[in-house]
C-alpha cells in the first residue's frame, strides 16, 4: 500500500468509528402521532374526566436518549428534559415512564407504551397514539 493509500483508509476508518460511537450514544426515535385525546383532572370532585374524542392529528416527536430530550412539534414546539428514566419488561411490550421538566419548568410524567405516548401533569393528560418512522 502507497502511503497515500494508508491515509485514506485511516481517514476512513476514524470516520467510521466515529459514527458508530455517535449512533450508539444517541438512541434516538422518531413518531408520527396520528391521533390525540386528553382528559382533564377536576379539583371540586378530585376526578379525571372521560377521554375526549379522538382528534386526528400529524406530529413529528423525537425521543432522544442520548440527550435526554424529548421534543413534540405540535402548534406549539413542546420540549421536555428526561429527569428520569424507568424501563420496565412487560409480557409482550417493554414500557418506558420518564419523569420530565417541560421548557416553563413544570414536572410531567411521561410513558411510552405500546405504540403510545401519555404526558401527565397533576390536573391534565393527554395521549398520542403513534408510528414510529425511520430517522
Amino acid at each position: 500500500l502507497t502511503l497515500y493509500k494508508m491515509k485514506r483508509l485511516l481517514l476512513f476508518l476514524m470516520l467510521f468509528i466515529t459514527i458508530s460511537a455517535y449512533a450508539i450514544n444517541t438512541h434516538q426515535h422518531m413518531y408520527i402521532g396520528y391521533a390525540y385525546s386528553q382528559k382533564i383532572y377536576n379539583e371540586n370532585t378530585k376526578t379525571w374526566s372521560k377521554w375526549s374524542s379522538i382528534v386526528p392529528t400529524t406530529v413529528k416527536i423525537i425521543v432522544d436518549y442520548g440527550e435526554n430530550i424529548i421534543i413534540i412539534f405540535s402548534n406549539k414546539i413542546q420540549l421536555y428534559k428526561i429527569i428520569d428514566k424507568e424501563t420496565i419488561l412487560l409480557k409482550d411490550d417493554i414500557s418506558y415512564k420518564m419523569t420530565v421538566v417541560d421548557i416553563e419548568g413544570d414536572n410531567a410524567l411521561i410513558t411510552l407504551y405500546n405504540k403510545q405516548l401519555y404526558i401527565e401533569y397533576v390536573n391534565l393528560m393527554w395521549v398520542y397514539n403513534l408510528k414510529q418512522i425511520a430517522l
